[in-house]
């Protein structure tokens, strides 16, 4: 690009032009020593400006790009004025790592400049650059001699949310099953059918160990696929993948997914079981739904903020929710928290997992052979409390 300016110079002097009142755009093969070398060759002489990706340059009859880029203001940026001396213009917003190229491709160019101008030898500079101190991460939590965290344990310390989002969506999935199956029952009359050979309690109870026994089917499958995928996987970061799956294996998330899985399963099958006898078709229920949707939204809300800090507020609050205990569990289980505390946890999924049974069993033996319009909280309630149930 030199050569083919020197030769616009000297055309506009041979027919009597001042280049000064001209100006020459260049746009091939630009990058940002090529620009601030030929901003200092011609910007004495003419107006010098650079299209990168605009209509001005872009003549080949392609769509030009979504940006505009104007560096016209390298010398600018020596200095700050309080204005942004470059500018870049995009209609897609979402793309940040290309602005923050330029930023740092321009930074590295103006205080490369900065230093030729002041007598500073710029490799010196980028070999002072280059040296950082080492640190080293350890947990006093592991054994003897191996203290030190590796990639493979911090991403084991960070499975959990991965562990939650599936356990989440396994209940979401088995909890769709299980209301389903008991509304069509209901509506086709089917339960009628059954009830003429078996109680409404033993219904129940085999819809509750069926469902169970094809949720914890499809999730053992989903986990088993997972390790036996990872241990037959021979690409790049096999060398972090392997130690990683086994420091899973070894840390005892496995039986507490499984635990948390079941208990949880039970806690909401209580209510899901309950909202399907109650309504008498499909539509009915997804209406019904609705709140304990937005109540099964919270974990996945929260699930990144307990990873981070397992043993701050949030955590300590939803792990007494009974609704969310199995999920907030879960999070914490890499974290070690105190034993008590566990305990305490897993008992009261228990408790809450047989009140809400004992309480759908009342409310399936009168709904299920009962037609009409949905009955009110208050009636449900005393379908509850009747002692002749």
């Amino acid at each position: 690009p030199i050569a083919v300016a020197e030769q616009v110079l000297a055309w506009w002097r041979r027919n009597g032009e001042d280049p000064a009142r001209h100006g020459i755009v260049f746009s091939d093969a630009l990058d940002l020593r090529t620009m601030s070398l030929l901003h200092d060759t011609f910007s004495a002489v003419t107006e010098v400006s650079f299209g990168w990706g605009t209509n001005l340059t872009n003549d080949l009859g392609f769509e030009s790009l979504s940006l505009v880029i104007k560096p016209d203001g390298v010398d600018g940026a020596m200095r700050w004025t309080g204005e942004e001396s470059i500018q870049y213009w995009s209609t897609n917003l979402a793309v940040e790592n290309l602005p923050e190229q330029i930023r740092n491709g321009l930074n590295a160019e103006t205080r490369r400049r900065l230093y030729v101008s002041r007598g500073v030898d710029a490799d010196v500079v980028r070999q002072i650059e280059a040296t950082y101190a080492r640190l080293g991460t350890f947990d006093p939590a592991k054994a003897a001699g191996t203290e030190t965290v590796s990639t493979a344990d911090r991403i084991a310390r960070n499975i959990p949310v991965a562990f939650v989002y599936l356990l989440w969506i396994s209940i979401f999935t088995v909890m769709q099953m299980l209301l389903h199956n008991t509304i069509e029952e209901k509506s086709n009359r089917i339960a009628e059918v059954l009830l003429s050979s078996v109680t409404p309690n033993e219904i129940m109870m085999g819809k509750l160990l069926g469902i169970a026994g094809i949720g914890l089917t499809m999730v053992l499958t989903w986990l088993g696929t997972v390790v036996v995928a990872a241990k037959l996987y021979q690409g790049p970061g096999t060398e972090v993948i392997g130690p990683a799956v086994s420091a899973v294996l070894a840390s005892g998330l496995v039986p507490t997914f499984v635990l948390c899985f079941l208990l949880g399963y039970l806690i909401y099958a209580g209510l899901f079981l309950s909202i399907g006898a109650l309504c008498n078709d499909l539509k009915e229920a997804q209406n019904a739904q609705g709140p304990m949707m937005l109540i099964m939204m919270v974990p996945l809300f929260t699930m990144v903020f307990i990873n981070r800090d397992p043993h701050g507020t949030i955590a300590t609050i939803l792990t007494w929710i009974p609704l969310y205990t199995p999920f907030t569990m879960m999070n914490r289980a890499a974290a070690d928290p105190p034993m008590l505390e566990m305990a305490g946890a897993t008992l009261l999924m228990i408790v809450t997992a047989l009140v809400l049974l004992w309480s759908a069993g009342r409310i399936f033996r009168i709904a299920m052979l009962r037609a009409g319009n949905r009955p009110k909280l208050a009636e449900v309630l005393r379908w509850i409390r009747r002692t002749d149930a």
